[in-house]
């Protein structure tokens, strides 16, 4: 009932408030008389919404559930829109009624007054109906007409008051509090409105992620009150809490940002001119939220960091742990429980084609899916703290150090962007092509080649050559990076005042950085290895580099410095993981797998050539532009079906593949919903240039959500709590 209520006290007074300002209008330039012909307008178009509402009510009795989701999903597109254009005319809408008023006034065509009542009050009448519709798949016809009686009656009151102070109301705050309002209403209406076109057959079934019934019913007093108003469901579906949240995360951060939108978009429009006045400034300056953990290396976690054991003696155990674990799985040694026999006493493969080792175990159902976690977590801690591949690069480049001295210096064509999305496309394709992750010998074999290729690499060229530009797990882990809780800053006013520069020239502490970056100026953790030579040859009397806590994915939000070849190569695997997953689903097992394996990938890019060219030509911005950023809004999806692909095996194994699947996904999708409407507001001139550079964005993210959902989370309904 409130939903309803409010929605009727909204639409039927911005009603009033039409009628109301062309009424004073009228009144001021001394032609009362003519407001008959406004108020004949306002009457037909109540009527005409009135016959609209029942002719809708007949469909929907013949028509049933599928009507009900469509029309709940047209009345949050009306809902959407009526919102985000009133939060931007509002101030103005006296105005422009004014205007037309007296365009009709002056020409002397007086049944234009009439059109020009009806046409405006029509169109309320036509959202209230929709949006009343909407309320259908959330509440019940007995409240929704209440609301509307209790609404119709508050307007009436409300219309006196205007009629005599319409210039006394502050519309801006009326308009932007009920936005706020009806936007959450919009997300319950959305989410119910995927629950129906589930049931209808229209999209795919997806498991429920709980049932809090026991609790809090959705058919009790409290709990429809709640539903109504919030949402509220007590067994969701999958795609309908996804769905829910995305929707909150994409417009009610767009409306947020919206209540100081002139000054922000002031603010911005004056930065990119001086940014593109500057012929030195490639990149935006930008430093995160950012929290350091202590104040001064007197914290005990800088003790550890700067110590001249760490992360070697780690790094070194570990180093000896991969070689034992590298001959087991080479020469196909039993070890402890894992005998190539029988189940594994930790529980058994799930999938037939797993071969029980000890090397398979530990790499493809323990290590892969650990290591991308802890990336998201905490950055490339893998990289500069774990990775005996690391030690493998010491080693060759202190060799080659001391048998040629000065290394060369890493060539023009080994860092070229595309190299890095190359090397984990090309290592993908061999473990997928081949049985790397089944058979323990062949994966074994593939990991000498790849430490062949390191110390090669590491022995010709300058230290961190591998590691930055080649190494196709460091590609992987470098894009995850970005998203990441954990990362190193720097005090500026500390390095402002350094002039020696350990931190970017090297100490006996330890090398400079093994990346090429500049510390004090570190304003990513794509490269970041967080191998903490910085924090190690900062004086401890400036403690200037910091580790500690940053927004997540706060270096997205624009983003800054952006990759064109990363920004494509986000979006371009997208058709390789599915090549990977569902190839024999999608396409004939006759075809042959290189062939779908490139098909895949460049039909995934010609997508999203596509979605740029959509997203350049709606919002207003250059093509290359929206190629360098667009793919970035896809890194937390592309990371939840990475984690799909690659560690299905370790879901299956721990038992948690649908519930796993599920967080996977809904993360992802919520997640970019969010990084689609930060990164395109800040590369657009107008709050409706981003909504419509949005609109592409968000159907291609739903249509992955669909089809990855459909793929991997439907089945039995189940409770995940």
């Amino acid at each position: 009932m409130l939903a309803s209520f409010l929605i009727m006290v909204r639409e039927g007074l911005e009603a009033a408030l039409i009628v109301a300002i062309l009424a004073a209008y009228l009144k001021k330039v001394g032609r009362p008389g003519l407001s008959k012909y406004l108020f004949t307008g306002a009457g037909l178009a109540a009527l005409l919404s009135l016959i609209t509402a029942l002719l809708f009510g007949e469909v929907y009795s013949t028509v049933g559930t599928a009507f009900e989701g469509v029309a709940a999903l047209v009345a949050v597109i009306v809902l959407t829109y009526m919102v985000f254009w009133m939060s931007g005319n509002a101030k103005n809408m006296h105005i422009l009624l004014e205007q037309k008023a007296e365009t009709a006034i002056s020409s002397g065509k007086l049944i234009g007054l009439t059109g020009l009542a009806f046409l405006s009050v029509f169109r309320e009448g036509i959202e209230t109906v929709l949006f009343l519709f909407g309320l259908r798949a959330i509440t019940t016809w007995q409240s929704i007409v209440s609301g509307v009686i209790l609404g119709l009656i508050l307007v009436l009151v409300l219309s006196i008051l205007i009629f005599r102070q319409v210039y006394r109301i502050n519309l801006r705050k009326f308009f932007t509090y009920t936005s706020a309002i009806l936007l959450v209403f919009g997300a319950g209406i959305l989410g119910q409105a995927v629950v129906a076109l589930q049931s209808a057959g229209w999209l795919p079934g997806t498991i429920t992620v709980w049932d809090t019934g026991w609790l809090l019913s959705d058919r009790g007093l409290i709990g429809s009150i709640l539903r109504a108003l919030i949402g509220y469901a007590s067994a969701p579906s999958l795609l309908q809490i996804t769905m829910y949240l995305g929707y909150l995360a994409m417009f009610g951060s767009l409306a947020w940002s919206s209540l100081d939108l002139g000054k922000k978009r002031s603010e911005a429009a004056t930065t990119k001119a001086q940014t593109a006045a500057c012929a030195a400034c490639q990149t935006e300056q930008y430093t995160d939220p950012f929290s350091s953990f202590g104040r001064d290396y007197a914290n005990p976690l800088y003790k550890l960091l700067r110590s001249k054991w760490y992360p070697n003696v780690v790094i070194t155990a570990l180093g000896v742990i991969f070689l034992i674990i590298l001959v087991i799985g080479l020469f196909k040694l039993n070890v402890g429980p894992f005998n190539n026999v029988g189940p594994l006493r930790l529980g058994p493969f799930v999938t037939k084609e797993d071969e029980n080792n000890l090397f398979n175990f530990l790499l493809w159902i323990i290590w892969l899916p650990l290591v991308s976690i802890v990336t998201l977590l905490a950055g490339r801690l893998w990289c500069g703290n774990l990775c005996p591949l690391r030690l493998v690069t010491d080693w060759f480049r202190n060799l080659a150090d001391k048998l040629f001295g000065r290394p060369a210096h890493t060539k023009p064509y080994m860092r070229v962007g595309w190299l890095l999305p190359a090397a984990f496309i090309l290592i993908t394709f061999f473990v997928k092509n081949w049985p790397i992750q089944q058979i323990a010998h062949y994966g074994a074999i593939m990991f000498i080649v790849l430490i062949a290729a390191t110390a090669a690499i590491s022995f010709l060229f300058q230290r961190g050559t591998w590691c930055r530009y080649v190494c196709p797990i460091g590609g992987w882990l470098a894009r995850l990076a970005r998203l990441s809780f954990i990362g190193v800053r720097s005090n500026q006013a500390a390095c402002d005042t350094c002039q020696t520069k350990p931190c970017i020239k090297g100490t006996d502490q330890a090398h400079r950085c093994p990346s090429f970056l500049n510390p004090s100026k570190l304003d990513s953790n794509r490269y970041c290895l967080e191998c903490w030579n910085c924090v190690k040859n900062c004086p401890s009397e400036k403690s200037g580099m910091r580790v500690g806590l940053r927004f997540p994915g706060a270096e997205l939000q624009k983003p800054y410095s952006p990759d064109i070849w990363e920004s494509v190569f986000v979006f371009g695997i997208l058709g390789m993981y599915t090549a990977v997953s569902r190839q024999g689903v999608i396409l004939s097992l006759s075809i042959p797998w290189v062939l779908s394996f490139v098909a895949f990938i460049t039909a995934s890019l010609l997508v999203y050539a596509m979605l740029s060219w959509l997203v350049a030509k709606l919002g207003g911005i250059p093509f290359r532009e929206a190629l360098t950023n667009i793919g970035y809004i896809f890194l937390p999806f592309e990371f939840a079906i990475a984690l799909l692909t690659f560690g299905d095996d370790a879901l299956s194994f721990f038992g948690i593949f649908v519930p796993g699947a599920s967080l996977l996904l809904g993360l992802g999708f919520v997640w970019s919903s969010y990084l689609a409407t930060s990164i395109i507001k800040n590369h657009t001139t107008s709050e409706r240039r981003t909504i419509m550079a949005l609109i592409p964005v968000a159907i291609v993210l739903m249509v992955l959500l669909f089809m990855w959902a459909g793929w991997y989370t439907s089945g039995t309904i189940i409770d995940l709590t």
